[in-house]
């Protein structure tokens, strides 16, 4: 019994560190993903626009989350294949239906501009600028995509990173 347990420790104790690195790269996709919608949104003000401002910031988060997630958060030792890079699109698409329709969702219970501007009036105009309501949307949904998005990467694009990475150091991942 005591030996399965020190297999695991150090088996979630990599995938602590996987799911670390994983948030920090998310971290810099969350930025790009959001500064390209911010920028999207202030450039054309449609109100449908909003949902293909969210598609195309999130494509622009999700190129470099494929290339940041590969090169440090699950290090696969093979090359890289179509197939793998196809699973990677294949689980941010769905991401971004989460994304987009938890935005929708949002939407739908998010107070309106003016009473938003209203509410947050003792704050700069340039504050309750950047916390336009759609962005805000955005916002909320975003830790959802995070799970969302960790899971598929972990279970269907990287799976065999970890045992290939083990089989290359000797057994140990």
């Amino acid at each position: 019994m005591e030996r399965s347990e020190e297999k695991r420790a150090p088996s979630r104790r990599a995938a602590l560190g996987q799911f670390i690195k994983f948030a920090l790269v998310g971290v810099l996709n969350t930025l790009v993903d959001l500064g390209v919608f911010r920028l999207l949104e202030k450039l054309f003000a449609w109100s449908l626009w909003v949902y293909f401002a969210n598609v195309i910031s999130y494509a622009c988060g999700v190129l470099c989350s494929y290339f940041c997630n590969r090169a440090w958060t699950f290090r696969p030792k093979k090359k890289k294949t179509w197939r793998e890079f196809l699973l990677f699109v294949l689980v941010n698409l769905i991401s971004l239906g989460v994304s987009t329709g938890l935005i929708w969702l949002f939407k739908r219970f998010m107070p309106d501009e003016t009473q938003i501007s209203a509410a947050l009036g003792f704050l700069p105009g340039f504050i309750v600028s950047i916390l336009a309501r759609d962005f805000v949307c955005k916002l909320l949904a975003t830790p959802f995509v995070i799970v969302v998005n960790f899971i598929g990467n972990k279970l269907f694009v990287f799976k065999n990173a970890e045992k290939a990475n083990a089989d290359a150091n000797g057994g140990e991942a």
